[in-house]
């Protein structure tokens, strides 16, 4: 099955670009804190972010 080509990044809106951004940062906040942590909790904001 082929693979979908993604969308590039200047492609999309600066205002857009900014808030999906934003969304992977702070997922990338909450996983490494669980991972500090030991967790290993699937979180909704990584899983929206991905």
């Amino acid at each position: 099955m082929p693979v979908k080509k993604g969308r590039d990044f200047s492609e999309m809106s600066s205002r857009r670009q900014l808030e999906y951004e934003s969304k992977a940062l702070r997922a990338i906040s909450v996983y490494a804190e669980a991972s500090n942590k030991g967790e290993k909790h699937v979180y909704p904001e990584l899983a929206a972010a991905l």
